[in-house]
């Protein structure tokens, strides 16, 4: 439990540190996706299998499934999730940007 506790307040600060730094943490690229929170290089259009816009009141995330690997046998679970909120960025400007790269579907659950 200390371990977890660790880990999560250390990517918390580090968060933290990049916003103050005006570090990009989300940047939507010919290339693919970049999201600093899930991987250090941006995941490949042809990666990923479908993004779904979900929404919890005024809290928007974008959840995004990636091909799956042959070995992988979880189909429905989101490999990672954007939230949306705490970016600088409008919700309907990045959604409108990542539509010129991929197909945006809303979350029906």
């Amino acid at each position: 439990m200390v371990s977890g506790v660790i880990f999560f307040s250390f990517c918390s600060l580090a968060m933290i540190w990049r916003y103050l730094r005006n570090d990009i943490v989300l940047a939507i690229r010919p290339d693919g996706l970049f999201d600093v929170r899930y991987s250090s290089q941006a995941v490949a259009w042809d990666e990923i299998k479908d993004i779904r816009l979900s929404r919890a009141e005024n809290d928007f995330e974008l959840l995004i499934y990636l091909w799956p690997d042959k070995a992988s046998v979880e189909y429905q679970r989101a490999e990672f999730t954007i939230e949306l909120s705490p970016l600088d960025g409008d919700v309907e400007n990045i959604v409108l940007a990542i539509a010129n790269y991929k197909q945006i579907h809303m979350d029906d659950s």
